[in-house]
């Protein structure tokens, strides 16, 4: 039976794979058909163009990010000078009120039950919510004092890092008890959070 690789040990043996034996009985074959040789030195030339191409861009590449790291470290320290140098008081120096941040939580170890909301202030409520949850929940909240009177309902809220936000302005609810409600959508589970205006 006279022997004949396939294809497979062609490229075996471009890449350095064959067992010795079998490396050797490759080289007597390769010795016997020259016209085999000559095509099996064009793959070994590829092979190694394309090896030196992807070590060339792989050095460019590496050249084109240099920067990054330190353009990142420019920016950061351009945003903690600002930082440290805006103004302390709530009112900041374009004009823009700042809003008060109350996160209301259902934890079994929280001592706080009804949040207090200054109605001189405006507030971001967050309220977290499943870890990684893409559902879309609703808020509704409603005065206490007036009965169920529906204030505010705002629906198809999407949590961003496991939180969902709702921003109440200054002047929007009048002093007095409020119950918010948080529903998911798909769920319709609850969570209902009491609060006071002052």
């Amino acid at each position: 039976m006279k022997f004949q690789p396939d294809e497979k040990m062609k490229q075996d043996y471009i890449q350095n794979k064959l067992s010795p034996d079998a490396k050797t009985q490759f080289e007597m074959w390769l010795f016997e058909h020259p016209s085999e040789q000559e095509e099996l030195e064009l793959d070994l030339i590829l092979k190694s163009g394309v090896k030196k191409y992807y070590e060339e861009e792989a050095k460019t590449e590496t050249h084109k990010v240099s920067w990054l790291p330190a353009f990142g470290m420019a920016a950061a320290f351009v945003l903690m000078t600002w930082g440290l140098l805006m103004p302390k008081d709530d009112m900041l120096s374009e004009g823009l009120v700042a809003p008060q941040i109350s996160v209301f939580s259902q934890v079994r170890s929280a001592e706080q039950l009804v949040w207090n909301l200054s109605k001189e202030s405006d507030h971001l409520i967050q309220m977290p919510v499943a870890y990684l949850s893409s559902d879309l929940y609703q808020v509704a909240i409603n005065s206490v004092n007036e009965g169920t009177n529906e204030m505010m309902k705002i629906s198809d809220l999407t949590p961003t890092y496991d939180m969902v936000s709702v921003l109440v302005s200054k002047g929007q609810l009048s002093e007095g008890n409020y119950q918010l409600t948080l529903t998911n959508q798909k769920s319709n589970e609850q969570q209902q959070f009491s609060f006071v205006v002052n």
